[in-house]
């Protein structure tokens, strides 16, 4: 239990550093609101990994807290945003970490979906901002980059699969 308390101990520093930059009021805001930048900083982005992968997020998905809605931003933009060269082998790292989670834990699924979907709307590009969801052509290239982080892990590979099935199955259900 320590380890969890840990964890995510070290994920929400990036709260922290957010209330010192921004302000109390930009960082307590809902997530459709949120004003706070991308991280690439390697240590902040393993804690969240750690915290997401250690169950230590697993409450506060449920009540979508501001601790997950940080790591959810912050691992989904690093992962599909965020395109320096000298940052895809962290990438794919945190990629991979996330995968093999799922691949472990079926309870995840709920949260790795959440993270392919999740984008900031005051980010987005005003044309694509009539919907509340991303495109077609958005979810696919994520589904990509994953394929990509992969390295033709094979066992990864039919995660990324399995994860695919589940959003297609989630995205008509939503439909009905």
């Amino acid at each position: 239990m320590e380890k969890k308390r840990v964890g995510l101990r070290g994920a929400v520093a990036g709260l922290e550093m957010e209330r010192k930059v921004k302000g109390k009021e930009s960082v307590g805001r809902r997530r459709e609101g949120l004003n706070i930048m991308m991280r690439d900083n390697e240590g902040i982005l393993e804690a969240y990994v750690k915290a997401w992968v250690s169950g230590a997020l697993d409450r506060a998905a449920t009540r979508v807290s501001m601790a997950f809605t940080l790591a959810l931003h912050h691992l989904s933009s690093f992962i599909f945003l965020f395109h320096a060269n000298d940052k895809i082998t962290l990438r794919n790292k945190l990629a991979k970490s996330l995968l093999r989670d799922y691949s472990k834990k079926t309870r995840h699924e709920g949260i790795m979906l959440e993270l392919v979907r999740y984008y900031k709307p005051a980010s987005r590009l005003p044309e694509k901002q009539e919907g509340l969801s991303l495109q077609a052509s958005d979810i696919e290239k994520r589904f990509e980059v994953l394929v990509e982080a992969c390295d033709r892990d094979s066992s990864l590979l039919i995660e990324v699969e399995k994860l695919k099935s589940a959003f297609v199955k989630k995205q008509s259900v939503d439909r009905l």
